[in-house]
């Protein structure tokens, strides 16, 4: 069987001609079933007036010794009063009717119908009887009182009964009458509001809905500039609008996607070109350089101690030999050596990394803080060259400082999420006293050649950037001119261990 597919304004419209429709019925039954109560109650009551005066007039007429009267007197209440339909008295010992309005029922037994009803109710309260009319019925004994006995002797209690049916076919029709007036009434008054309902759910929902359906449509092929009409303030303008700015974020996200993702191009590009050619520099350099060395200890090696070209000679050969460090770093920058990782402890690498730098911070009377966080794991590193970026790294720092500076070095887990899933890692944080980096410049302080020291070739952190990837970590670094640096590396750890 085929499922059927409704749209929001069908759902919303049907839903709500439902809800009145049964609404309406509900009142409608609810107010027939209160007038018909209300109908019956008024009858009951009439019938109880009507039957203990008829009695009442029944006893006089036989203690003046006019029996004979009563049949006349019956027909004449019946004819005012048009809606009783039998009014008779019989005696219930012989079941037979004793005076009725109706002459031929004189002397004839009572129908098996009534004297049912009288068994049933012998009381003298009125009841309603429901079969394809609809009366109410009351039974009312006429009693063999002492002024009786004189023509009915003493040993009958009851003389007679006096049986009056009042009909409500005629009221209740038109009680049903009007109620189906009030049902027609109500379903066209349904069916108007359901068409005014319909239209304003067109006009304020289905056609907004429509338009950010299609602006959806246009934004999933790509155009981000696409923007839904906000032509109302209230929750479907205010929907709209909210989308809007969800439209514009995504766009601006887009693009700044865009851009890093042509900044990370351009820089490896150029990490590549540099790469290239500062490898076939250094080679160049290398060889010569090799040869310079070689032949100035030569000569020194020949020289007396008392010749005066000696000192000349060192301090060239320092210089051939920082000349040669550096050539070796960019070597080291265009081809890195492959990582051969092993499993680490980093706190112990850490502490050793510290044991190292300890003499280079004791000249400058600077102290050390250590501080290992609590749950950091081991992880899978290459230690040789993890050690070289943290060396780097707080050699950089004591650099930066003065004396009596303070260098902090700390663990702790944390949560990232890469791509929806928090992933863990080891954050090390390196932070320095020192004087710290300008904001222009902490961005630039990870490219190749980038240096704001004299002395230095600005191949560090870009080598430590280049072995913080490969170790699919990250390396973060903010400064605040004249307070210090701080340097976050996060490592991930291995799975396996995080599950455990």
């Amino acid at each position: 069987m085929k499922k059927l597919h409704l749209s929001l304004n069908q759902k919303l419209i049907g839903i709500t001609a439902i809800s009145f429709i049964a609404i309406n019925f509900l009142l409608m039954v609810n107010e027939y079933q209160t007038i018909k109560n209300e109908i019956v109650a008024s009858r009951m009551e009439r019938v109880v007036n009507v039957s203990d005066t008829i009695k009442s007039g029944i006893i006089s007429l036989m203690l003046q010794g006019s029996c004979n009267n009563i049949g006349s007197f019956l027909r004449q209440h019946a004819k005012h009063s048009t809606r009783v339909e039998t009014l008779r008295l019989f005696d219930p010992a012989k079941r037979l009717i004793q005076t009725s309005t109706l002459d031929s029922e004189v002397g004839e037994r009572l129908p098996d119908e009534s004297f049912d009803l009288y068994l049933a109710h012998k009381t003298s309260d009125p009841h309603m009887t429901e079969n394809d009319e609809s009366y109410v019925v009351r039974y009312l004994p006429v009693e063999n009182t002492p002024p009786c006995h004189k023509c009915h002797g003493s040993k009958e209690d009851i003389l007679g009964v006096l049986e009056i049916k009042y009909s409500l076919t005629t009221v209740m029709n038109s009680v049903e009458h009007i109620i189906f007036n009030q049902v027609i009434f109500s379903l066209l008054s349904i069916i108007l509001f359901t068409l005014l309902f319909a239209y304003i759910v067109i006009r304020l929902i289905d056609e907004p809905l429509k338009r950010m359906m299609e602006t959806i449509n246009d934004i999933e092929q790509g155009d981000l500039s696409k923007k839904v009409s906000v032509k109302s303030n209230d929750i479907i303008g205010m929907l709209s609008s909210k989308f809007n700015t969800m439209v514009t974020r995504i766009g601006e996200a887009r693009d700044e996607l865009e851009n890093f993702h042509k900044t990370q191009m351009k820089r490896a590009s150029q990490l590549a070109v540099i790469g290239e050619v500062a490898s076939g520099i250094a080679h160049e350099i290398k060889n010569p350089l090799a040869c310079i060395s070689g032949a100035l200890q030569v000569i020194q090696s020949d020289m007396n101690d008392t010749d005066e070209h000696k000192p000349v000679i060192k301090e060239v050969l320092s210089h051939v030999s920082r000349l040669d460090g550096t050539v070796k770093r960019i070597l080291e920058f265009a081809k890195p050596a492959k990582t051969q990782k092993t499993v680490v402890d980093v706190h112990e690498l850490i502490e050793e990394m510290v044991f190292f730098i300890n003499q280079y911070a004791d000249r400058k009377a600077i102290k050390v803080n250590l501080s290992h966080g609590k749950g950091v794991k081991t992880i899978h590193a290459d230690s040789r060259a993890l050690k070289q970026v943290l060396l780097n790294i707080c050699l950089n720092g004591i650099e930066a400082m003065r004396e009596n500076g303070v260098l902090h070095i700390s663990t702790v887990m944390k949560l990232r999420s890469i791509a929806g899933r928090e992933k863990e890692y080891v954050e090390i944080r390196i932070a320095d006293t020192g004087s710290g980096i300008s904001q222009e410049n902490i961005a630039l302080i990870f490219n190749p050649f980038f240096t704001t020291k004299e002395k230095g070739t600005g191949l560090g952190l870009s080598i430590s950037m280049q072995i913080i990837e490969e170790h699919d970590g990250f390396i973060e670094a903010e400064s605040v001119v004249g307070e210090g640096t701080t340097f976050r590396i996060d490592l991930p750890v291995p799975e396996r261990e995080h599950m455990a």
